[in-house]
């Protein structure tokens, strides 16, 4: 009788608990559930000998998505999902030396980080609580096991913990935060038809070999908590739709080209009369550059880089390769050496603070805050960071040309020991991550001139240099390197223009702004997701949202006093199809 009291009584507790659970909203569960186990986790989590954690941090994301791509007219694939993302900090030690930042060869290769039970796509108190707790347990055991490593290794060389002069974590202020998430819905059969619409067009032009229609929708709601008390709730939205094709050459390789819409909501991507006649464009453009002579030469001298191809350019050179990031060099160890970096390499882009880097002309300065310029949406625009930190509503990186820090989160590098807030949420297959990267950029140059002047003044310092031709680049991809898709030879004498194709600039990096003659008066914004792979051709079912989404406000043009330009080098003859391409005929 008495078991069978407590049963219904543990029975009763049980559906009291779980009403109460029903009435909350499901933020205020996943609050409450992330809360309670970071609380439990600070006051008894404890392991053998390790040391209890003095910091512990967690992410869960709330994220739909929609991803479709179409050809011809036609679904390649459609696909809707809605899932929990979430990911667990925990440091042993303290934030002057801790088990982050250190290579441990001991266990080198193992991983602790796999979330061993996944996250509840509903928001369930003790789903998510469980979740949590697996991987917490994951990672604090590698964290001990770490940190007693790194200081085994300090102790074995001998070497004081006073010598240990860079601090492993940086402190930040506590930031309690709630930003609402747009509302959107992501409307499957309204965006089929748009992408079967869109990618028809390419019905009329049997020149093009291969085409596409990617669309992709990414709502989230990130929610943020850790042991100093932040918390903080964002959202994490994009919308974007890549409209790709190519042609196949007799010489050389096919020819890509590609146009990309991101705006933070579906509300702001064009409609689709705009996007149709840009689907013309971009197939002309093929067609004209599958006519194309290819660059067989190599070239040294002017360069005057227009529109998107001059944005692409400064997104290049100044993030590319991570660019204008502060990284931490890690301290090693083993048993016949250690390395503990005390002072930046001669090489590492942290060297250069105080030294001129671009033009004196020069200034880009972060601006995280400004959501809007000239009407245009800024998808780089943020608030708050992937670590619960506010960067400062404008931040000089580079003033007439000089480095003066660099974007940074709350580990601490050599030359900027704290936060500015840059550790921005990035986007990713399933999920969100963090890396350090660019929000809003903002450049302005003090040498300035009308943009229709630039063609001549590029062709003056061709003369200067004895050349035939100078270029003219107005279209190009950016990823690991920096294509040409649209470059145009200039005849200096008369100042005709004449479309060439497989070109490459063989030295394109950050110094090469050093060598900036001018820039156009006129402004281009120009929304991009760094860090997101190639902006070609997507791959079948891959979404076309990956990366850091970040906004720039440059110049609408760049002339470049000198690069190197190389032309095909190798061209071989491509075996074309036998019969013609079907569509159309």
């Amino acid at each position: 009788m008495k078991y069978q009291t407590n049963s219904l009584l543990i029975l009763a507790l049980f559906f009291i608990i779980q009403g109460t659970y029903a009435q909350e909203s499901p933020a205020d569960i996943i609050r409450k559930a992330m809360a309670d186990e970071l609380r439990r986790s600070m006051d008894s989590l404890k392991y053998k000998d390790f040391e209890k954690p003095f910091f512990i941090a967690y992410k869960l994301a709330d994220i739909s998505t929609l991803n479709i791509s179409a050809t011809l007219g036609a679904l390649l694939n459609s696909e809707k999902n809605q899932y929990k993302d979430q990911s667990v900090r925990v440091m042993v030690g303290d934030y002057q030396i801790n088990d982050e930042n250190f290579i441990n060869y001991s266990s080198f290769g193992q991983s602790y980080f796999i979330n061993a039970i996944p996250t509840p796509k509903d928001a369930d108190y003790f789903g998510i609580r469980r979740s949590l707790w697996a991987s917490t347990d994951n990672v604090y055991k590698s964290a001990g096991e770490i940190y007693k490593s790194k200081l085994a290794t300090l102790e074995q060389h001998k070497i004081p913990k006073e010598d240990y002069k860079i601090p492993d974590f940086a402190k930040a202020p506590t930031v309690e935060l709630e930003i609402p998430t747009p509302e959107f819905e992501l409307e499957k059969d309204k965006w089929e038809h748009v992408a079967r619409e869109v990618s028809a067009v390419f019905k009329d032009y049997s020149e093009i070999s291969t085409s596409e229609v990617n669309i992709g929708l990414f709502k989230a709601t990130a929610y943020f908590i850790n042991s100093e008390g932040t918390k903080v709730s964002c959202p994490v939205t994009l919308a974007a739709i890549q409209i790709s094709g190519s042609v196949m050459v007799v010489s050389g390789s096919p020819v890509n080209d590609n146009v990309v819409y991101y705006s933070l909501t579906p509300d702001n991507l064009p409609l689709v009369k705009e996007m149709k006649k840009d689907v013309a464009e971009l197939a002309e453009n093929l067609i004209a550059l599958q006519n194309a002579e290819p660059y067989e030469d190599s070239y040294s001298g002017p360069v005057l880089f227009e529109g998107e191809a001059a944005a692409e350019l400064f997104s290049h050179t100044l993030f590319g390769h991570n660019g204008l990031t502060a990284s931490r060099e890690e301290m090693s160890g083993r048993s016949d050496m250690i390395s503990i970096p005390d002072k930046p390499s001669g090489n590492s882009i942290e060297a250069k603070i105080g030294k001129k880097i671009i033009s004196k002309d020069l200034t880009v300065k972060a601006v995280p805050g400004l959501k809007e310029y000239n009407g245009i949406k800024l998808i780089g625009s943020v608030e708050v960071d992937g670590e619960g930190v506010i960067p400062p509503d404008e931040l000089i990186l580079i003033e007439s040309g000089i480095l003066q820090t660099l974007l940074n989160g709350r580990t601490p590098s050599i030359m900027v020991r704290e936060s500015n807030g840059h550790n921005r949420f990035t986007i990713h297959g399933r999920g969100l991550s963090r890396r350090v990267g660019p929000s809003v950029i903002e450049i302005t140059s003090t040498k300035s001139m009308p943009k229709e002047s630039l063609k001549q003044k590029l062709i003056e310092l061709a003369e200067e240099e004895d050349l035939e031709y100078a270029f003219i680049i107005r279209k190009a991809e950016t990823g690991s390197f920096y294509q040409p898709v649209n470059i145009y030879k200039v005849n200096v004498k008369d100042g005709n223009e004449e479309l060439v194709r497989s070109v490459t600039i063989t030295s394109l990096a950050m110094k090469s702004l050093k060598k900036a003659e001018c820039v156009s008066d006129s402004i281009i914004v120009f929304n991009t997701m760094i860090s997101g792979g190639y902006r070609g051709m997507s791959m079948y079912g891959e979404s076309v949202i990956s990366g850091i989404p970040s906004s720039f406000i440059v110049p609408d043009a760049v002339l470049i006093k000198e690069l190197e330009i190389q032309g095909a080098g190798q061209v071989y003859t491509n075996k074309l199809p036998v019969l013609e391409n079907p569509v159309g005929k």
